[in-house]
């Protein structure tokens, strides 16, 4: 009797191994198409809102949530006191929290985003938000309110939000993951973008340099300079001469890493 032996010949082997790294190839390309379309909408956003605060500037005449009480009361906007970071109309978007750091939400940090809404230039909803400071501890798990009603969160994820602050004359949009809160409203910002989305965005809103022109790498908002450059090596690097976001450190590259602020345009 002859028993003959069922395999795969050498050629459909090598088929299948092609087939198979075709599809994992695909589905590789497929994830960066994905995250390079979430870098650019997040850029978008920024974008976005940057238009309906210089649009809003334009038809009132003042900034967005700094616009003062009597201007406020004749647009239909919310009302506000009109006190140092309640519509005091000095251009600045301030927080009104007890230190007045600008990493607190409160005030006119969160009426900017609620005078945008109430005047149609946004589509998100922020009705949450008052001239008064913001209790940013009940942002914490268990949270009792989401954060998302009083701020935007990136397209990139979830939990990395948009702020605003103004300091010395001018105002910036920081971008970055909620940390911790406080009844006084302040808030401890964390990294919420790897170097390679921070790079991204900067590449397409500014010169792709960390510590230079609008777009930039910073550590935290706590400090009174607005915001510390960027640790070297993890988010940004300076070796050997210029200073370049750590997209070719294995470490850091997709890390979650980096913090941006973005001057704003009006």
């Amino acid at each position: 009797m002859k028993h003959s032996t069922a395999a795969f010949t050498l050629v459909e082997l090598a088929i299948v191994l092609v087939i198979v790294g075709l599809l994992v190839g695909g589905v590789l390309v497929g994830q960066d198409l994905i995250r390079n379309a979430e870098i650019k909408s997040t850029a978008a956003q920024i974008e976005k809102f940057d238009l309906a605060g210089a649009t809003f500037r334009t038809k009132y005449r003042a900034v967005a949530g700094d616009i003062p009480p009597l201007k406020a009361s004749r647009f239909g906007l919310l009302a506000r006191a009109g006190a140092d970071g309640q519509g005091d109309d000095d251009g600045k978007v301030e927080n009104v929290g007890t230190s007045g750091a600008p990493g607190g939400l409160g005030g006119e940090s969160s009426l900017y985003w609620r005078d945008l809404w109430d005047s149609r230039l946004i589509g998100l909803e922020y009705n949450m938000a008052t001239d008064a400071i913001v209790d940013t501890s009940v942002f914490v798990a268990p949270a009792t309110i989401d954060m998302k009603q009083y701020v935007p969160p990136a397209k990139l994820r979830q939990n990395t939000f948009f702020h605003i602050y103004g300091y010395t004359g001018l105002n910036y949009y920081h971008i970055g993951m909620f940390a911790s809160g406080a009844a006084t409203g302040n808030i401890t910002w964390t990294n919420g973008l790897t170097p390679m989305e921070a790079l991204g965005i900067d590449t397409k809103l500014d010169d792709g340099n960390p510590l230079k022109g609008t777009v930039r790498a910073v550590t935290n908002l706590e400090t009174l300079d607005a915001g510390a450059p960027a640790a070297n090596g993890v988010c940004v690097s300076t070796s050997p001469t210029v200073p370049a976001y750590s997209t070719t450190t294995s470490n850091y590259a997709n890390a979650i890493t980096c913090q941006l602020r973005v001057r704003a345009q009006f």
